[in-house]
């Protein structure tokens, strides 16, 4: 399954609002945004305009994902996203100015890989301490 790069449409989308929601995450919270798949840097005019709207001039896209201390249980929804250089007033952590779109199977996997294989070396370290007498 072909994965699909971040289109110039996309971009023309985000910049011009179509489409788009504002999500923030909080530091501590039950949802993150993890991943920084098919990553662009802007340039040019669309970096500017992405500058205009207090956004870093990059894109890419990420999964939001309900956690567990931080670890990926449940993948909600993914995004092509452009950041906020600052959060938006009431947030606590970061924004983004997103665009739905379709779920990657292998980001997803790799998400869920990568937090349990750190959970499985936490506890392994834990019970090696306990029982190493």
């Amino acid at each position: 399954m072909a994965r699909p790069q971040i289109t110039d449409d996309f971009v023309q989308r985000l910049l011009a609002g179509e489409g788009t929601e504002d999500i923030s995450i909080g530091d501590v919270s039950d949802i993150q945004l993890y991943g920084r798949l098919h990553r662009r840097r802007l340039s040019g005019a669309d970096e500017q305009a992405a500058l205009e709207l207090g956004c870093d001039p990059v894109v890419y896209q990420s999964i939001s994902w309900w956690t567990l201390a931080w670890i990926p249980v449940v993948p909600m929804k993914s995004y092509i996203v452009l950041p906020y250089l600052k959060a938006k007033e009431g947030a606590e952590y970061n924004s983004y100015r997103s665009l739905p779109t379709s779920m990657q199977l292998t980001q997803m996997a790799l998400h869920y890989i990568v937090g349990w294989l750190v959970v499985l070396i936490v506890l392994t370290v834990m019970w090696w301490g306990v029982h190493r007498h």
